[in-house]
């Protein structure tokens, strides 16, 4: 997901005039550039080769909707988008942390969790 957050964010930050959609959107990237990094190196220290991060088709979509956008849809598509996103990052981490085969990537899913929630809570605070 780290891409769809990075590019999305991207586009927030010269789309929205929105404060609180623009700080999260810098929060966002600043993030999700280190944790590309963290789990790039976790994998690449279980002995992996992984290939460069890419959008999914959906989050190429997510992307593209975003970009005929402006104004508060804009705001409110994005940050809508954001949770889903984010709901989807807890259950994969989750899901890899309790299960996953390689220990350096099951610490990277971990370490990752409270963050993550931590972006969900400032993803309802946003929008409430």
């Amino acid at each position: 997901m780290t891409q769809y957050e990075i590019q999305s964010s991207r586009l927030a930050l010269e789309k929205s005039s929105n404060p609180q959609v623009q700080q999260f959107a810098r929060t966002m990237i600043d993030y999700h550039i280190e944790t590309t990094q963290a789990v790039l190196t976790a994998a690449r220290d279980a002995g992996l080769d992984p290939p460069p991060p890419q959008l999914m088709p959906m989050q190429r979509d997510m992307i593209t909707q975003l970009q005929r956008l402006s104004g508060a849809g804009f705001d409110q598509t994005y940050l809508w988008q954001q949770n889903r996103a984010h709901d989807m990052a807890l259950t994969l981490h989750s899901n890899y942390a309790s299960s996953g085969g390689a220990a350096p990537l099951r610490q990277a899913a971990q370490t990752a969790m409270p963050i993550i929630q931590r972006h969900i809570e400032m993803l309802r605070s946003i929008r409430n």
